[in-house]
């Protein structure tokens, strides 16, 4: 409608706009030419919190998972480093070791892997380095998500840190990595993988979450890097592949109500649950899913609550949950063991 006095266009309220059949969202296209998932893979996820959401979500489905062993890494230098101490045993610098409010920490390592003691600490260390090292050598699937390319350098070392575990910031300098050293320093740790065991895949995801704390430019940036880097990546090697999780979120969920809303930046419930149906969609083997339907009424089942015990129906139900939970846990004795 437009005001005759002002010439402008102003919008009629009892004006009722059809959107029917109209595109509210640009979809993405997921192409996967590499080995289907089904339970009987053995997979291995690293990499940021994000790597942690799809982990656990397969492991409460029944899959061989084991998700960041090595703890929780954001930037690609430091995944790759993991990986090198993993399969290179003593490379450790035991000068990144250092002493916080709640104990001691490596600047390598997350701070759930922190310890009351220098000793206590160099030892939880070498027992995360030996199981990675058997899951990277292990696993027929390797997922490794990249959070960020922007990172902390200690002023002391020179060298990348994982984690400056609130320490104060005089001690490390920030930056963003370009894709030509990330790609360099991933590149050595894919060919120890490799090298080792040959016939594992590895794809690379970026995770949707974006880290506004250092402002919206330069995370744009710093994803924009990433998914260079994990082009180059997969073109350097027919073994890995690109799950587009990043551009899924940002295109198809660009929609606030996909988000948590006590930061706007996480994915709550129904966001992850989308994306876990692309994930099943397009990187699960089909015939598992009378098996993943299984396991779903069984969580389905385990999560109810009984409103009457000791009513008769009560007692069926309860049979019904022991049994199927008996039958489960003779396939699935890790998913049966997480959930009790």
């Amino acid at each position: 409608m437009q005001n005759s006095t002002s010439g402008t266009w102003v919008p009629d309220e009892n004006q009722f706009y059809d959107i029917s059949g109209v595109k509210l969202s640009t979809p993405v296209s997921f192409v996967f030419t590499g080995r289907k998932i089904d339970h009987q893979s053995k997979l291995l996820l690293a990499g940021s919190c994000f790597a942690e959401n799809i982990g656990h979500w397969l492991q409460n489905l029944g899959f061989d998972a084991e998700v960041n062993p090595a703890g929780i890494a954001y930037n690609p230098i430091s995944i790759a480093k993991h990986i090198e101490m993993a399969l290179s045993p003593g490379s450790a610098e035991v000068d990144d070791l250092v002493e916080t409010d709640f104990g001691f920490a490596h600047l390598d390592f997350h701070s759930d892997l922190s310890a009351i003691s220098k000793p206590a600490l160099i030892s939880k260390l070498g027992r995360a380095m030996a199981q990675y090292a058997k899951n990277l050598l292990g696993a027929d699937t390797i997922i490794f998500t990249f959070g960020t390319a922007i990172i902390f350098e200690s002023v002391k070392t020179g060298r990348v840190v994982n984690n400056c575990h609130k320490l104060p910031d005089i001690h490390f300098s920030k930056r963003q990595l370009n894709e030509d050293e990330m790609a360099l320093a991933f590149n050595v740790a894919l060919e120890m993988i490799f090298s080792k065991n040959p016939n594992a895949e590895v794809c690379f995801t970026v995770s949707p979450v974006r880290h506004l704390r250092h402002g919206a430019i330069e995370n744009q940036r710093s994803k924009a890097r990433l998914i260079r880097l994990c082009e180059m990546l997969c073109e350097s090697d027919k073994r890995c592949h690109y799950i587009p999780i990043y551009e899924y979120v940002m295109d198809e969920l660009r929609d606030y109500r996909y988000y948590r809303h006590d930061d706007l930046i996480h994915l709550n419930e129904g966001g992850l649950e989308m994306v876990q149906q692309q994930f099943e969609q397009h990187y699960l083997e089909p015939t598992n899913a009378r098996m993943l339907e299984r396991i779903k009424r069984w969580q389905h089942l385990k999560s109810h609550r009984v409103m009457h015990p000791g009513s008769d129906s009560a007692k069926a139900f309860e049979e019904k949950l022991r049994k199927e939970t008996a039958e489960l846990g003779l396939l699935f004795p890790k998913l049966i063991g997480r959930t009790r």
